[in-house]
């Protein structure tokens, strides 16, 4: 009897070790489920946090589409002239050689500045033959009392003329800004 007492004690105790060993494994169950259900809920969230960032950003996409779209529309409605083909001039000095509004002899050595070799070789090839007639005309002989009166004669009428053809290009010019102005609404100074 003792033996078989010994013996139900030790098949209990071991009943109750393995039922132990089952509630700890159930606990382990139990908190890997916990983490998967948290980390399944964490997945949702941000699946929909996705889909609405995927949403935003195809919004901003359609709306960069559209903003390059006005602005091409714009720049193409601001030029109206093919840069390939049109030559654009920025006057320098008006018909009464002043400098035109807003000009400085900045802006003229700038303009200088900007220009080809080629150009400034020219210019320096024009200067040059500019110094040399200055120099032939202050050697040339002294004009008789006949030529000094001719010359001075077809001076003031060069200067008349002259005087003439800068109204007349005034009075073009005001007409052409007049025109621009009513035709485009643009104001233009030379």
């Amino acid at each position: 009897e003792a033996a078989r007492k010994k013996a139900a004690e030790e098949e209990e105790a071991a009943r109750q070790k393995a039922a132990e060993e089952k509630d700890r494994e159930l606990e382990v169950v139990r908190a890997e489920n916990l983490r998967l259900v948290e980390a399944a809920a964490k997945v949702a969230k941000l699946e929909r946090v996705n889909a609405e960032l995927l949403g935003a950003n195809r919004e901003l996409e359609h709306e960069l589409e559209r903003l390059a779209a006005e602005l091409e529309e714009r720049d193409a409605q601001a030029e109206d002239f093919d840069r390939g083909t049109t030559k654009i001039l920025h006057l320098v000095r008006g018909p009464d050689g002043q400098l035109a509004t807003g000009g400085s002899t900045a802006r003229v050595a700038a303009t200088l500045c900007g220009a080809t070799t080629e150009q400034q070789q020219t210019l320096a090839a024009l200067r040059a033959e500019n110094a040399a007639l200055r120099e032939e005309l202050q050697r040339g002989p002294a004009p008789t009392r006949a030529a000094a009166a001719a010359g001075d004669l077809e001076r003031r009428q060069a200067e008349r003329q002259l005087d003439r053809f800068k109204k007349a290009t005034r009075k073009y010019v005001q007409d052409f800004r007049e025109g621009i102005h009513g035709l485009l609404g643009w104001k233009v100074e030379m």
